[in-house]
């Protein structure tokens, strides 16, 4: 069967995951707020789950929760400013990488409507509107805007019908963390792994049992789509 949509995961796909940049963006943001780094950081990662599923809030409230649980007492001021840093961050880090926008122009020049699944937490939606991914994709399922995350079937479900195509017509490109691949191709999508280095599955999680179809840059995807559809 012909693909009549691919769907993308974003960081460590389209754009930069920013590993190291956001770990050490986090600890700028402890240090503004009067926390110990290693603290702060401790809780914002121990947070992720809640922070990609929304239910902390927006960026200042989610901040906010995070200082209590650091056993401090937030200053408005304070938690005002590191939301912004955070907002600004994201901002600059949801440039695609080199090739990408020609990938997504090139899809769309051949008919294919373009996805996006993404866990995240509020600050990418906030901004989404703003990047250069934007014009091309439709419908972006953000985790933290529908409380579910991948590998959960519901997400891939909300994706698929959003576009208006069935799991057999998609497929789902992807860095593979967290199980995300394996979670795809379950709902009977064709599931495309990118290589992607440095990413965080420490946190996130592993690739899973993954043994499926590989390319080494996403700008070899559109020429070899028909090839990996029926592989």
């Amino acid at each position: 069967m012909a693909a009549r949509a691919v769907i993308f995961d974003l960081f460590d796909t389209l754009v930069d995951g920013g590993t190291t940049r956001r770990r050490e963006m986090i600890a700028r943001m402890g240090v503004d707020l009067g926390i110990d780094p290693e603290v702060f950081k401790a809780a914002f990662r121990d947070s992720y789950r809640e922070r990609f599923a929304g239910t902390l809030g927006d960026m200042e409230q989610t901040i906010t929760t995070l200082i209590r649980r650091c056993g401090a007492e937030p200053d408005p001021e304070a938690v005002a400013v590191a939301a912004r840093h955070r907002v600004d961050y994201t901002r600059r880090l949801l440039t695609p990488f080199p090739g990408v926008l020609e990938v997504l122009s090139t899809l769309v020049s051949d008919g294919l409507r373009v996805g996006l699944i993404t866990n995240c937490s509020v600050e990418t939606p906030q901004v989404w509107s703003e990047t250069q991914l934007a014009q091309y994709i439709q419908d972006p399922v953000f985790s933290c805007r529908v409380g579910v995350c991948k590998p959960d079937p519901a997400i891939y479900r909300l994706a698929l019908d959003a576009l208006g195509v069935s799991a057999a017509e998609s497929v789902y490109v992807a860095d593979g963390a967290g199980g995300e691949l394996v979670g795809a191709r379950d709902l009977g999508m064709t599931t495309i792994r990118v290589r992607a280095e440095g990413v965080d599955h420490a946190t996130f999680g592993a690739i899973g049992d993954w043994d499926g179809p590989v390319i080494e840059d996403l700008t070899e995807l559109p020429g070899r789509l028909p090839e990996l559809m029926a592989s």
